[in-house]
């Protein structure tokens, strides 16, 4: 697949990723969990806020980070960190179609390697999400749907959602998690390339790593 970018300038994109409240709690009054852990939950729902993801990008790379949280972020719980880590990036080459994302799982962090999605698109179905024409497309096996808008010649988005024909505005999974366009304009920040020198392994060796250190926790 080929990759567009607005031309070789720089372009900064806001993201914000979140929970939905009003469906989470919804769920969790259905749920058969004690009153204590319903009440601690509800609490973390209230306050918590959403996580801001950037996304540099130009004709050849991007790079996506998490802001840096403030201060007095670290005094409460918020239950949006878990949707983007703050040691969580990821690194596209549009030229090699390269993509890489970096995170840290225990004490270690691991590189490893993706592809994009298999999207199914609804071109029927417009929709205006912040002020854009936006298209529905779906992923392939998953109960994830994405928004993205034509008008912007940029195939890019939050995470690993990237590579549909235009800008994605609106990513909702399994109905509670969204990731929403907040801004877009030109930057002279550079997107961070990934360094050559270091070891990338398989997203498939990595799933089987994260399910060992899983069943790490339940072994003596």
């Amino acid at each position: 697949m080929q990759y567009q970018c607005l031309s070789s300038q720089n372009y900064e994109l806001t993201y914000e990723a979140s929970f939905d409240k009003e469906l989470m709690v919804d769920r969790l009054n259905q749920s058969e969990k004690k009153l204590k852990d319903k009440a601690t939950l509800r609490r973390l729902l209230r306050e918590s806020k959403p996580v801001e993801i950037k996304v540099i990008a130009n004709s050849t790379t991007a790079y996506s980070f998490r802001k840096n949280q403030l201060k007095s972020d670290n005094t409460k719980i918020n239950i949006n960190n878990s949707l983007f880590g703050k040691d969580e990036f990821y690194y596209l080459d549009f030229i090699e179609n390269d993509f890489v994302f970096k995170k840290k799982s225990g004490s270690k962090f691991y590189n490893v390697n993706f592809q994009s999605h298999n999207y199914i698109i609804e071109n029927e179905e417009v929709k205006v999400i912040n002020g854009y024409k936006c298209h529905l497309a779906y992923i392939e096996s998953e109960d994830t749907k994405i928004w993205f808008t034509k008008d912007k010649a940029l195939n890019l988005g939050p995470k690993t959602y990237f590579g549909l024909p235009g800008l994605v505005v609106k990513v909702n999974k399994s109905d509670i998690i969204n990731y929403d366009l907040k801004s877009i304009k030109e930057t002279k920040i550079e997107p961070q390339s990934f360094p050559d020198n270091q070891t990338v392994i398989s997203e498939k060796k990595y799933n089987a790593i994260i399910r060992k250190l899983g069943n790490g926790i339940f072994e003596n």
